[in-house]
């Protein structure tokens, strides 16, 4: 019998939900569907500073379980993306071409989950994201951008041969709401 993976479980401080996909997957780029959601913290919060080194440590602890060339040779990927100021929205394109991007203090991390999967040997299961309240309620409102919450995922290694290059990826598993935005219409996949 197969072993099955423990992956390490992360839990991030509260921050801001940016384009969450997490009530229905996207099917836009990937027609078996994805929950996806960024989420912007405070770079300088030691909150923010602790789980980077969560998730630093797990990275470089997957770095010791490769090969030695690997480990001389394959550059890391950041666990996360410095955010930066964007045109407002409604900016003319003259505005838009001029504007200039400034870092905002926050980053960003990324978690997505395949909604559904097919294994190797041909068995398919669907997944959902457990969301949740502040009192760990069930959750049944649409999720808008600009929505407080944490994020509980799975922190998974990866490789990438030809890129030469190794990291982990946040696997989504739940989404807790301290602040919810919600909305009406067809635009709340888009996170306004």
């Amino acid at each position: 019998m197969a072993e099955t993976i423990k992956y390490e479980i992360f839990t991030s401080p509260v921050g801001e939900l940016i384009f969450p996909r997490v009530n229905v997957a996207d099917t836009r780029f990937d027609k078996s569907g994805t929950f996806h959601t960024k989420l912007a913290l405070a770079f300088d919060d030691p909150d923010t500073q602790a789980a980077i080194a969560q998730l630093e440590k797990a990275r470089e602890s997957f770095l010791a379980t490769l090969e030695v060339q690997k480990q001389k040779t394959y550059k890391f990927n950041e666990v996360y993306e410095l955010q930066y100021t964007r045109p407002a929205k409604g900016a003319t394109e003259e505005e838009k071409a001029s504007f200039v991007p400034e870092p905002t203090g926050n980053i960003e991390i990324k978690a997505k989950l395949s909604a559904n999967v097919t294994k190797k040997d041909g068995e398919t299961f669907t997944q959902k994201v457990e969301i949740v309240d502040i009192n760990e309620d069930p959750l049944d409102a649409q999720v808008w951008g600009g929505s407080m919450a944490q994020i509980k995922c799975q922190i998974v290694p990866y490789t990438v041969a030809a890129q030469k290059v190794y990291g982990v990826t946040l696997r989504l598993r739940g989404v807790k709401v301290h602040e919810l935005v919600t909305g009406t219409g067809s635009s709340w996949s888009s996170g306004y």
